[in-house]
């Protein structure tokens, strides 16, 4: 991950793809549940990417701090950028992101595993489901 990292830290916000790098950077992370370099991640993204509302197609900074913050134990700071995700989102008509936020915190709640997170998880996955399903996002299903 060391190699990921540094360009991450060494580079401007500004720089064409940059968004999308720190985004797919968060997202390994976050599929895989590793936690290397995390806060490098995290904190290049807060920095360069959420705070002046860089934008990339099919990436959310947002949507990015979400899961870092989950991979961290932090699930109310997470729950928080899950919905900031889902207004911003929705406000873009960025359909197929708003599914995978709805899909990834119900991915939350089922890997934390704490009493009530199946029932907080369920809904989550039902919009997600219904949400893939009316884009013909198969795969996801």
């Amino acid at each position: 991950m060391r190699p990921l990292v540094r360009p991450l830290d060494l580079a401007p916000g500004w720089v064409p793809n940059y968004t999308k790098l720190a985004c797919d950077a968060a997202s390994a992370v976050w599929l895989l549940g590793q936690v290397n370099q995390i806060e490098v991640i995290e904190r290049n993204i807060r920095e360069k990417v959420v705070a002046p509302d860089f934008r990339y197609p099919m990436q959310d900074g947002r949507l990015s701090l979400a899961g870092l913050c989950a991979l961290q134990g932090r699930y109310e700071e997470a729950a928080d950028c899950f919905a900031k995700a889902r207004a911003g989102l929705e406000e873009q008509g960025a359909r197929p992101l708003r599914a995978i936020a709805d899909f990834d915190e119900a991915l939350m709640c089922l890997r934390r595993n704490a009493e009530g997170d199946r029932q907080q998880a369920r809904p989550l996955l039902t919009a997600a489901i219904m949400q893939f399903r009316a884009l013909g996002r198969t795969g996801w299903l």
